[in-house]
């Protein structure tokens, strides 16, 4: 992933295509790693709790791989459903 400061996303990301732009490639790298968090665990197939997450993030990862970020209404709808999902990852 590539860190990016407030400074980057007031200035450089402050468009629309640019965050959609930046999502579509570090959100995949970042849903990525925690899949491979998960999957280094050595019982997670056993943990209820770590088979979602497993799965939430693998469906992420999909979700923003399959989207065209030029296309605003699908992209929006992919980060929503996405968003949606992990809702309650944190309770």
């Amino acid at each position: 992933p590539n860190p990016v400061s407030l400074h980057s996303w007031l200035n450089d990301l402050a468009e629309p295509r640019a965050i959609a732009q930046f999502l579509h490639e570090e959100m995949p790298i970042r849903f990525a790693e925690r899949i491979r968090w998960i999957e280094q665990l050595p019982t997670w197939e056993e943990i209820e709790e770590l088979q979602e997450a497993h799965l939430v993030h693998t469906a992420a990862f999909m979700y923003m791989r399959q989207v065209d970020p030029r296309d605003t209404a699908k992209f929006r709808a992919a980060v929503q459903r996405i968003l949606d999902r992990q809702s309650n990852m944190v309770e």
